[in-house]
């Protein structure tokens, strides 16, 4: 078997940094750090759609710096699912879990809730924004979805303290911004680490108080606009008879208090592991055809770019699905074009004068991009054939010499 590290992108709400360029598809990711998770599979990564016998393991950081392997199941959900769950996530759940779907056509069957939650877990490329807001609705298929997360996650969280399984939870997908949204989904938290770690509150109840707690505590701690922070006195008093009446023991609360203080909860930050490769290129713009120089980082099988090397927000990203690139030895440049009959690149790029998550898909025919040297181009041409995946029709993964 072959081993290998695929790169996770994880989204957030914040929105794209502005650029009179028109780029990318489906939503934007719109801010990005880096996280010691890792995904590992025991199988090449072009081999996930149709093994369902696939093992999938997360490389989790505790906090002490020691690793845990965390494995979930396989699950043969075809890679066309990406593409739809990241335009429409409801309509693309309804359509694996219905036998008659083209989604379920290479399975032969329904997928089961607990496939799809394994799935979501562990695909890597879906939007963390619109997985957030699918598990945050109330209807009947999002919390069904939603329990069999949670369910997924159950053997994990009785090995992690409260805040650490918060933590985890949190960076799976982007916490949906309306209050309601935000308490069924911390409900169904709460009640799986409770039956997890069943001898530690009276009742899920607990837990779910206590894990607003631990948000208002990281709220307090960490933003610049609280100036008198919660002491552990006062956490302490603020969460006493929470356990049906009965405190909880001081220790613990110290130790929950010393974590979240010590080390931020990033709720609404955007994590992704280190790239498969990043530096500058020049790329040339949509409208006007003059290049610019941008940070450019190629991470599972997106090409983001930024205006600057230490920006946390893109300036629009590229889904490498369905491309061929075209190399220009010469001019150490390479271009990206649809592969097939396709016309118009999958893009998205940041709108004009736009708020949170105001972006829009780009209308570009190709990508232009220029290397310092011609070695340099040949390492990204490689490395985007390497890691561009087929969706709807076999994978062109060619490279053309053209002239100028």
């Amino acid at each position: 078997s072959h081993e290998f590290v695929e790169q996770v992108p994880h989204l957030t709400s914040s929105r794209l940094r502005e650029d009179g360029e028109d780029d990318a598809d489906a939503d934007a990711p719109p801010r990005f750090a880096r996280t010691a998770l890792a995904r590992r599979m025991s199988m090449q990564p072009t081999d996930l759609a149709s093994s369902s016998n696939a093992k999938m393991t997360i490389v989790h950081t505790r906090p002490d710096g020691t690793k845990m392997d965390l494995v979930f199941a396989g699950a043969s959900v075809p890679n066309v699912a990406v593409h739809a769950f990241n335009k429409d996530p409801k309509r693309t759940v309804q359509g694996l879990r219905c036998e008659d779907s083209e989604l379920c056509l290479e399975h032969g069957r329904a997928f089961t809730y607990g496939e799809i939650a394994t799935w979501l877990l562990t695909c890597g490329r879906l939007s963390k924004n619109k997985l957030g807001d699918f598990l945050g609705a109330a209807d009947a298929e999002a919390v069904a979805v939603l329990d069999a997360l949670v369910l997924c996650l159950e053997p994990h969280f009785s090995l992690f303290t409260l805040d650490e399984a918060l933590r985890f939870f949190l960076s799976i997908f982007r916490l949906p911004g309306e209050a309601q949204q935000i308490g069924r989904v911390m409900e169904r938290f709460a009640s799986g680490y409770a039956r997890a770690r069943p001898t530690l509150f009276v009742s899920a109840d607990t837990a779910y108080v206590l894990c607003y707690a631990l948000i208002l505590l990281n709220v307090d701690a960490h933003s610049e606009q609280v100036t008198n922070k919660m002491t552990l006195e006062q956490f302490i008093s603020n969460n006493r008879g929470i356990d049906d009446g009965r405190d909880l023991p001081r220790d613990l609360l110290a130790s929950l208090y010393v974590s979240i203080v010590r080390d931020e909860i990033k709720i609404e930050q955007r994590e992704y592991i280190s790239a498969v490769t990043e530096g500058w290129l020049y790329k040339q713009g949509g409208r006007v055809k003059t290049f610019k120089k941008r940070y450019v980082i190629l991470s599972g099988s997106v090409i983001y770019y930024y205006k600057t090397a230490k920006e946390r927000e893109p300036l629009g990203f590229i889904p490498l699905e369905d491309v061929e690139v075209r190399s220009m030895p010469d001019l150490a440049s390479f271009k990206l074009i649809p592969a097939g009959t396709a016309t118009v690149m999958k893009s998205v790029h940041a709108k004009k004068g736009g708020r949170t998550s105001a972006f829009a898909p780009g209308h570009h025919r190709s990508f232009l991009f220029r290397a310092a040297t011609s070695a340099e181009m040949r390492h990204w041409v490689d490395a985007i054939c390497a890691h561009s995946v087929e969706t709807t029709s076999p994978m062109k993964r060619r490279t053309l010499s053209e002239s100028s």
